[in-house]
């Protein structure tokens, strides 16, 4: 398997935002500068990650930023 990390210090998520994630996608307010997104970012993670049959785990707490691992299959 192929994994990858990513952490920053944004924002962050709160637990009923994650479980979100899996039933209709993921928008957050503001960033930390105050920007405005889309949103569709990391459901587009999702997306791929589920196709190729992988995994996505999310911790994250508000203002604190958020973890996020992938893990894919090795073709």
């Amino acid at each position: 398997r192929i994994q990858v990390l990513v952490k920053d210090s944004g924002v962050g998520m709160s637990a009923e935002q994650i479980e979100r994630l899996a039933s209709d996608g993921i928008q957050s307010e503001r960033g930390t500068a105050g920007e405005v997104g889309t949103g569709l970012g990391l459901t587009l993670v999702k997306e791929l990650v589920d196709l190729n049959e992988g995994e996505l785990q999310i911790e994250s707490r508000p203002g604190q930023g958020s973890v996020f691992k992938v893990a894919l299959k090795r073709a």
